[in-house]
């Protein structure tokens, strides 16, 4: 059950918001229970059969937080063998088929390949609860009880898809008192940044998503125009996508009084690659900084260490985006932007911001291809149709929508008249979403700056909003309804990993 489904926006949330308001006067346990029973609830929607293993694994990080916490000697021996078996749980639903597939492959071997279903969320909820045995173990208090436990690692907004939350930021907005009190501005707030996720997600991503497949899934060559605008694309779409899922879990925590962590900052406006990471999926990026790459060493023991511990870092985040060779690609490609950069901070000169812009912007788009791409022959293709140009292989757009085909036939005589009518590309209707999303991506604001989570840390007023502010995200949330309404509700990407 996906945010941008009617099922969510007109059965789930209303019931939900409902329940919790109605239980304000009841007290925080009544209304924790209430929000806990329907994040078990939202989490079974999708797959009642892992519900179990949610909940042991739960039960499981609960106790061995507490044991830790008590234990004197053997405290980091618990630790190990804790996060271990979060491992091994994760390792035997999404790596166990991809091992056993490059055994057999090397050696000639015959291991099983099992195909089993990937439970969802599980590379988040793993992230958070191997988080919070390391906090334990370095002093920090666990949570009073299950309930609060539950709720820190399994509140329904962040349960599939982050923001990968930590212990500090989480746990005292539960044990708020003043935290079921119905606040309207959170409430006006939260509906703010719902409805431009909301947006993003069926009004942006899921239109170039038509286009991505186009290219990377079934066309056999592309010209150098294709290849490049199937890059943005997806570029584009990718970033929409999941920061528009990242603005949709905002908005809903924030109905329940819940501030989840800004997880997006503009990322393509960055500089460098490292400034990228600083604004891209923010909190996996404070994971792997807190809990892999200091504990590695950091930046302290050296160029060459560092290096190495950027390379380790970058292999491992993308190995846990999928089990796959092509994300294992991409994770090197930006381990090793990130030590070029970090090099050339050491021994070379500063870039001009906008030449830094636009060459860190040409590499994310570029290694998003094999990220993208369902196999190397694919990956090769479009890089070699960006560089080469070879001969269109994209299809005419079949779809029967009215709005597509008038849109198609109005780019074609723009074209026709500006430049003649031998240059419309076969996927000229991706043009006006192509420029409508760069125009987005680098001239507005983002939704975190409108309501100060990123520079204030903190929520801040809206800017003065207006009666036009209003209509207009009123229209915006119309059009997002008539987009879901007339799809057949697209996943988050975020959700396959």
């Amino acid at each position: 059950m996906v945010f941008s489904s009617p099922e969510f926006l007109f059965l789930f949330l209303p019931v939900v918001f409902s329940g919790w308001m109605l239980l304000a006067r009841s007290g925080r346990a009544w209304r924790s229970w209430w929000l806990l029973f329907a994040s078990f609830g939202y989490y079974a929607w999708g797959n009642p059969v892992f519900l179990p293993l949610l909940l042991v694994s739960l039960l499981f990080n609960f106790l061995a937080a507490a044991a830790i916490g008590n234990a004197t000697a053997r405290k980091k021996a618990l630790l190990a063998w804790a996060v271990a078996a979060n491992l091994a749980l994760l390792c035997a639903f999404k790596y166990l088929d991809f091992f056993s597939g490059i055994i057999n492959a090397l050696f000639g071997t015959d291991l099983p390949v099992l195909h089993m279903a990937l439970p969802l969320g599980i590379s988040f909820l793993t992230f958070i609860q191997i988080a919070y045995l390391v906090d334990t173990a370095r002093g920090a208090p666990p949570a009073g009880t299950f309930r609060d436990y539950g709720l820190f690692v399994a509140f329904f907004p962040q349960l599939l898809a982050g923001p990968i939350v930590l212990r500090r930021e989480m746990l005292p907005q539960y044990a708020d008192t003043r935290a079921g009190r119905l606040n309207w501005e959170n409430v006006c707030i939260g509906l703010f940044v719902f409805t431009v996720g909301f947006f993003k997600k069926t009004v942006l991503a899921d239109p170039l998503g038509i286009w991505v497949a186009q290219g990377f899934d079934l066309a056999q060559t592309l010209s150098r125009f294709e290849a490049w605008s199937c890059a943005l694309a997806y570029t584009l779409q990718i970033y929409f996508d999941f920061s528009g899922y990242a603005d949709m879990a905002i908005g809903v925590a924030l109905l329940f009084n819940i501030r989840l962590p800004a997880n997006f900052h503009s990322p393509y406006k960055s500089a460098d690659i490292a400034e990228f990471w600083r604004r891209w999926h923010m909190t996996l990026g404070r994971w792997l900084r807190e809990y892999l790459y200091i504990p590695l060493g950091g930046g302290r023991a050296g160029l060459a260490h560092t290096l190495r511990n950027l390379a380790v870092v970058m292999f491992l985040a993308g190995l846990w985006h999928g089990a796959a060779l092509r994300f294992v690609v991409w994770g090197l490609l930006h381990g090793a932007a990130l030590a070029v950069h970090r090099v050339w901070r050491q021994y070379g000169r500063p870039l001009p911001r906008l030449v830094g812009q636009a060459l860190t912007f040409i590499f994310v788009a570029c290694a998003w291809v094999p990220f993208r791409a369902n196999s190397l022959n694919d990956t090769l293709k479009v890089w070699r149709g960006m560089v080469l140009d070879g001969p269109s292989g994209v299809a005419l757009n079949q779809s029967p929508a009215i709005f597509m085909a008038y849109l198609r036939r109005a780019c074609e005589l723009v074209i026709t008249h500006a430049a003649g009518p031998a240059l419309i590309p076969a996927n000229v209707e991706a043009l006006p979403f192509l420029a409508l999303g760069l125009g987005i991506v680098f001239l507005l604001p983002n939704s975190m700056q409108r309501i100060g989570f990123v520079e204030a840390q903190g929520i801040t007023p809206l800017p003065q909003l207006r009666v036009a502010h209003a209509v207009g995200y009123g229209l915006a949330f119309a059009a997002s309804v008539v987009c879901m309404l007339s799809s057949s509700g697209t996943e988050f990407i975020y959700f396959r990993f």
